[in-house]
């Protein structure tokens, strides 16, 4: 199911995302409306504290999975097939939605301000990089020192590290 905001462009799978997004921007809004979509149950309402109510009473299940974990994976590309063509549209399209829910999600899960969100982009642009960087050379390594047969045997690494976990205990 996804929320979208009646006051702007905003859509979210998440009940959660969609309540923080309309009390950060649209609460103190003079022409502020908020619809129910839970359920295509069309409640409309013009007060926030009305709409908490009418979730918790009518929507008592939305109410408790509020605390729900996001998986991780979230920001996966469903289809891997797109990444062998790199003229592929769909692939500039999945870049910006992957790198537009980030900075959504900055901004939604993490009350940055848009200040922060820039700073925090473009550290992780420059992370990326490197990133992008160390993994050319391995790969340019793994090739002249192994000569893998496929391009397989030089990616099948374990990509589920946090790479973080040495420094999150400091």
């Amino acid at each position: 199911m996804e929320y979208s905001c009646t006051m702007c462009p905003y859509v979210t799978k998440y009940h959660k995302d969609f309540c923080n997004h309309i009390v950060r921007v649209h609460k103190s809004d003079p022409r502020f409306l908020v619809y129910c979509q839970v359920d295509c149950c069309g409640f409309s309402t013009k007060s926030w504290n009305s709409y908490k109510q009418h979730v918790s009473a009518y929507h008592k299940e939305v109410a408790l999975n509020e605390n729900i974990n996001i998986d991780n994976n979230e920001y996966n590309i469903e289809h891997q097939d797109i990444l062998l063509n790199p003229n592929n549209e769909a692939l500039d399209f999945n870049q910006t939605y992957i790198n537009a829910t980030y900075l959504l999600s900055l901004e939604t899960k993490h009350n940055l301000s848009q200040a922060a969100i820039s700073i925090v982009a473009e550290n992780t642009s420059d992370l990326i990089k490197r990133h992008i960087e160390l993994f050319k050379m391995k790969i340019r390594n793994q090739i002249q020192v192994n000569r893998p047969e496929n391009i397989d045997e030089i990616l099948n690494d374990d990509t589920d590290e946090c790479y973080f976990e040495d420094l999150l205990s400091i």
